[in-house]
């Protein structure tokens, strides 16, 4: 090593030439660091955010399903028809009531039955 050093000589920079090396370094580390750590919490917030989505929305869909039927039900029931209630998969227990003008039934619903192809 000490051969390498008498053979290359001590070359000084240009006037300036350190302080605008010194400046270009530091202007290329803060471009590039920000930009990267900009990006990284919002891509990560956006896949949180769709994999809770993606989690969350069958159970809602399904839970307004349930809803929906049990609405169709139960109006099925307030308004029977001439010959009774009729309840297609499901059941319907006419409970007693204090009153004589109100009318109590439990009305469950079943999932239709498969089709047999």
């Amino acid at each position: 090593m000490r051969e390498l050093e008498h053979l290359l000589p001590d070359l000084e920079p240009p006037p300036g030439g350190l302080a605008r090396l010194q400046h270009s370094l530091r202007g290329r580390r803060t471009r590039t660091r920000p930009r990267v750590l900009h990006w990284l919490p919002a891509t990560a917030g956006a896949c949180a955010m769709i994999l809770l989505v993606s989690l969350w929305l069958p159970g809602v869909v399904q839970r307004q399903q349930r809803t929906a039927a049990l609405t169709r039900a139960l109006r099925e029931a307030m308004a029977p028809q001439a010959n009774g209630i009729r309840v297609i998969n499901g059941a319907v227990l006419a409970l007693p009531s204090g009153q004589a003008n109100v009318r109590i039934y439990l009305v469950q619903t079943n999932p239709p039955p498969a089709a047999k192809h």
